[in-house]
C-alpha cells in the first residue's frame, strides 16, 4: 500500500502501530520529501520577484530538479515497504531450512538498498537547498535552513536502517562496503547541512532583536506574561541573544501618580540598573503614560 496517499493522520496512526510498513526507511523518505519540499518553497517564493531577477533561471531550472527529487523520495515510502517485506517472512523461515541463510543474506541486502537510495537523494536534497539559501528570497531564507535540517534527520535515520541490516550479513566485504558508502554520505552532507543551519541561523543582516520588559527586573516583556517563568531576565537576554534592552513606558516602572521630577529620578535609576545589570546596550525611552490610541477615545 502506497501510505503517501494515505492523510498525515492515517500515516502517523499506521507509523506508530505494530504493522511491519511503513517503519524507519519509510518515515526517512517522507521527511526527505518534506526538507526538499522547504527549500522547493524557497524557490517559488523567489521566482517572478525582480531583485531576484538575475538568479531566476537557474532558480527556475532548481526548482525543477526539485519537484521530481521529492517524487522520488516519496516513491521510496512504498519501495521501502516492497523491499522489506521479503526479509521480514524470511526470518519466519525456520532455522533448520538449509536455504534459510541464503535467503536471508539477499532478502538483506534488497532491504538494505531503499535506505541507502534514500540517502543518496537526500544528498542531492542538500545540494538543491545549499543554492536555495545562497541565493533565494531572503524573506524565506529560514525554510532553507529548515529543509535543511529535515533532510539531514532523514539522511541519518536511513542509516541507521542500513547499519541494522548490514551487521547480519554474512559476506562482510559487501557490508563493509555499504557501511562506508553510507558513512561517507552522512560525513559530508551532514556537514553541509550543518552549514546551512549555521548559516541561516546567523545569516539575518541587520536584524537586532531588543527586550521590552515590563519593569526594571522583570521577564514580563510587552505583550507577554512572563508569571510563569523560572528563570530571570539576565538569563533570558542570555539564552535567547538579545542584542539590547528598552522599556515601553515609565509607567511599568515607577508610581505615576507624582510629580514628573520625582517620576523621572526614579525611572533614571532604572535605566543605570538595566545599563550597568544585564550585559547588553540600554536604550531609554521618553514617554510618560500611554499612547493616544483610538482604542482609548478619552486619552485621544
Amino acid at each position: 500500500m502506497d501510505m503517501t496517499l494515505a492523510t498525515c493522520r492515517e500515516f502517523v496512526s499506521v507509523l506508530a502501530s505494530d504493522a511491519p510498513a511503513p517503519g524507519g526507511g519509510g518515515a526517512a523518505a517522507l521527511v526527505g520529501a518534506i526538507g526538499t519540499a522547504l527549500g522547493n518553497m524557497v524557490g517559488s517564493l523567489t521566482v517572478g520577484k525582480k531583485k531576484y531577477a538575475d538568479v531566476q533561471d537557474e532558480i527556475i531550472a532548481l526548482k525543477a530538479k526539485c519537484d521530481e527529487l521529492q517524487t522520488k523520495l516519496l516513491n521510496q515510502v512504498e519501495m521501502d515497504e516492497i523491499n522489506f517485506l521479503p526479509l521480514a517472512k524470511a526470518y519466519g523461515i525456520p532455522k533448520d531450512d538449509p536455504n534459510r541463510d541464503k535467503i536471508m543474506e539477499e532478502a538483506t541486502i534488497i532491504a538494505c538498498s531503499t535506505p541507502m537510495k534514500i540517502m543518496e537523494l537526500c544528498c542531492e536534497a542538500i545540494e538543491y537547498i545549499a543554492v536555495f539559501a545562497a541565493k533565494g528570497s531572503r524573506l524565506a531564507v529560514s525554510d532553507a535552513g529548515c529543509g535543511a535540517v529535515c533532510c539531514k534527520a532523514a539522511l541519518q535515520a536511513a542509516s541507521l536502517n542500513v547499519f541494522i541490516n548490514t551487521k547480519t550479513l554474512k559476506n562482510r566485504e559487501i557490508a563493509e562496503e555499504m557501511n562506508a558508502k553510507a558513512l561517507g554520505m552522512m560525513a559530508k552532507y551532514g556537514a553541509m547541512a550543518d552549514e546551512i543551519f549555521e548559516t541561516v541561523k546567523a545569516g539575518f543582516p541587520g536584524l537586532h532583536l531588543q527586550y521590552c520588559p515590563q519593569g526594571s527586573n522583570t521577564v514580563n516583556a510587552s505583550g507577554v506574561d512572563g508569571s510563569e517563568l523560572k528563570v530571570g531576565l539576565k538569563e533570558i537576554i542570555d539564552t535567547v541573544g538579545y542584542d539590547s534592552l528598552a522599556n515601553y513606558q515609565f509607567a511599568h516602572m515607577v508610581n505615576m501618580n507624582n510629580d514628573y521630577n520625582e517620576i523621572f529620578k526614579w525611572v533614571k535609576q532604572g535605566w543605570e540598573n538595566f545599563y550597568n545589570n544585564f550585559g547588553v546596550p540600554y536604550f531609554p525611552h521618553v514617554s510618560v503614560g500611554w499612547d493616544n490610541s483610538p482604542r482609548h477615545p478619552e486619552r485621544v
